[in-house]
C-alpha cells in the first residue's frame, strides 16, 4: 500500500473521525440525536451523498429500501423525517445492528429487517439504496479498519472489495419494480471510479447519474436495469 495513503488515513482518523462522533452535528445533519455512542461513528461521506439522491425522489410517494442501514437506520429515519416516501425498510445482515436501529426512535412506520442482502426481502421497491461494503481485506487489514469481527462483517467487500457488491447486482433486478432504480455509495479512496463501471456494465446495469461530495472521494452510482432492447 502507498505510504502516502497511510499517512492520509492516519490524519482521517485524527481529526475527521470526531467530528463525526458529534451528537450535536448529527441532530443538524439529520434531525433527531442518536440515543447512544456504542458504535465507532454515527455517518460516512457516502451517507451524506446517498441523501443528496434520496432528497431527489422526495415526493414521489416511492418505496424504498435503505440497504446496510447499520446500527442508527441513519438514511432510514432521515427518510422518514425529512422526506415524503409511501414506506421505508431498513435492513442490515448483522442483527445486533438492526436492534440498535430499532431503538433510535419510536413510534415510526419503519419496517427494520435482518437480512443479507435480499434473503429476508422478497418485496419489490421503487428505490433501493446501499451504502456498500467495498474495502478489500488488504487495505482493511493494513490501515487497521478491521480490527474486530463486527468491523470485518460490516465493510470488508472481500478479497477485491467488489465481492459484496456483485452480489448485490446480480439480484438487484429481481427486487426493483418496472422503471425502478437502484443506488450504490462507495468511496474511490478504496475502489475506483472505473472498477465500478466495468462491474455495472457486466451485469447490465446503466448509469443514470454519478453523485460526488466535494469534500471526499465518496461518490453515488444512480442505476437502472438494461432491458433488452437497449442491448440490441
Amino acid at each position: 500500500m502507498p505510504i502516502i495513503k497511510r499517512v492520509f488515513y492516519g490524519i482521517y482518523k485524527s481529526v475527521i473521525m470526531k467530528i463525526r462522533q458529534s451528537k450535536l452535528l448529527f441532530k443538524i445533519m439529520f434531525g433527531y440525536f442518536p440515543k447512544d455512542k456504542a458504535y465507532d461513528n454515527y455517518w460516512d461521506w457516502t451517507s451524506l451523498i446517498l441523501v443528496k439522491v434520496l432528497k431527489k425522489y422526495s415526493g414521489l410517494k416511492l418505496n424504498l429500501l435503505d440497504m446496510g442501514t447499520g446500527p442508527y437506520g441513519v438514511l432510514s429515519y432521515y427518510s422518514f423525517k425529512k422526506l415524503n416516501y409511501q414506506s421505508i425498510t431498513g435492513s442490515d445482515k448483522i442483527p445486533e445492528l438492526i436492534h440498535n436501529s430499532k431503538q433510535q426512535m419510536h413510534q415510526t412506520t419503519i419496517k427494520f429487517i435482518v437480512s443479507d442482502l435480499f434473503e429476508n426481502l422478497p418485496e419489490k421497491y421503487d428505490l433501493i439504496i446501499f451504502n456498500t461494503p467495498y474495502i478489500d481485506e488488504d487495505t482493511g487489514n493494513n490501515l487497521e479498519i478491521f480490527k474486530t469481527d463486527l468491523q470485518r462483517k460490516r465493510w470488508s467487500g472481500g478479497n477485491t472489495g467488489t465481492e459484496i457488491i456483485k452480489r448485490f447486482l446480480s439480484q438487484l433486478k429481481e427486487h426493483l419494480r418496472i422503471k425502478g432504480i437502484g443506488v450504490i455509495g462507495v468511496n474511490r479512496f478504496y475502489i475506483s471510479d472505473n472498477k465500478i463501471k466495468v462491474i455495472l456494465k457486466a451485469y447490465h446495469y446503466k448509469i443514470l447519474k454519478i453523485h460526488y461530495n466535494s469534500l471526499s472521494q465518496a461518490c453515488a452510482y444512480e442505476i437502472q436495469a438494461i432491458v433488452e432492447s437497449e442491448e440490441k
